[in-house]
């Protein structure tokens, strides 16, 4: 639309151009050139600021999701975390009910042993889920916005700072 109004635009100075110029017919040509090249460059102006809005509202989309995703492998982690508790209750609850059953002081000390031993198997395998599910959230997250980054950037070329580098 903004495209429509500078043509029209245009095609009324050069209309008008050889009114103000009087019988100048070089004078009027003159001003409608300059009235054209006016024209298209704003026309080149407006495509680049469409482009321009164009590039940023996808770089902010692909944000968006990119926290989306990561909001989900938190979840995730909650999950892992929530089940590494549960896991835990389970074992002290089955560790009391084991204790009652227990008649010499070695019995008590195998048990304390085993629990240990077992506690310490389901903490590792816990922690283990809640670290994979971070790395995995990361990853997910970091991964569309690794993509949209320009490669020259990317590699450490900057524009103006040329190929000697």
């Amino acid at each position: 639309m903004a495209n429509e109004q500078i043509q029209e635009r245009s095609q009324q100075a050069r209309r008008a151009a050889p009114l103000h110029q009087g019988n100048g017919h070089q004078s009027g040509d003159a001003s409608a050139t300059a009235t054209d090249n006016a024209a298209a460059t704003m026309i080149k102006a407006s495509e680049i600021q469409k482009e321009s809005a164009e590039f940023t509202a996808d770089r902010l989309r692909t944000l968006a999701s990119a926290y989306v995703s990561y909001a989900h492998g938190m979840q995730s982690m909650q999950r892992a975390f929530v089940d590494l508790c549960h896991r835990s209750f389970e074992l002290t609850q089955r560790t009391t009910r084991e204790l009652i059953r227990c008649t010499s002081a070695s019995d008590v000390a195998e048990l304390q042993r085993e629990m240990l031993c077992e506690g310490m198997d389901e903490f590792f395998e816990g922690s283990a889920k809640i670290l994979k599910a971070a790395s995995k959230a990361t990853d997910d997250a970091v991964r569309p916005l690794e993509e949209k980054i320009d490669p020259r950037r990317r590699n450490g070329y900057r524009e103006g700072a040329g190929a000697a580098a």
